[in-house]
């Protein structure tokens, strides 16, 4: 039926030191497709890349700062125009062990599933 999909790039510097600058990036590619009048699926992929931990908050402490990708799974229903219900799974990974694990240690993966109910009064 539709299908949109977007590609992203983010660069940021941050003065280190004199004359040099720190890096960091961020890309992504999003892709959705609604199949039916009411539904939608979408797909979507992260990279962030800030070894030196330039963004406040992404500081790890990590020998390889905050270095992650993530791929993220969207089922959209719409019931009617002002209401989206949607069911999200996303899954992380890290160069280094930096999410909570379930035995109260660190991980280098982390997945969640959320779901979610957006509504317009207009």
């Amino acid at each position: 039926m539709d299908h949109h999909s977007f590609i992203g790039y983010r660069l940021g510097k941050s003065k280190s030191g004199a004359p040099s600058y720190d890096y960091w990036t961020s890309s992504g590619l999003i892709t959705r497709y609604q199949f039916a009048p009411q539904y939608a699926v979408a797909l979507r992929y992260e990279k962030i890349y800030d070894p030196h931990e330039i963004v406040p908050d992404f500081i790890t402490g990590t020998a390889h700062g905050f270095q992650t990708q993530d791929v993220t799974a969207t089922l959209e229903h719409t019931p009617n125009k002002n209401t989206t219900l949607r069911l999200e799974a996303r899954q992380y990974y890290s160069k280094d062990a930096i999410f909570t694990a379930s035995n109260n240690g660190l991980s280098k993966k982390d997945f969640f599933l959320m779901a979610a109910v957006a509504m317009s009064l207009g």
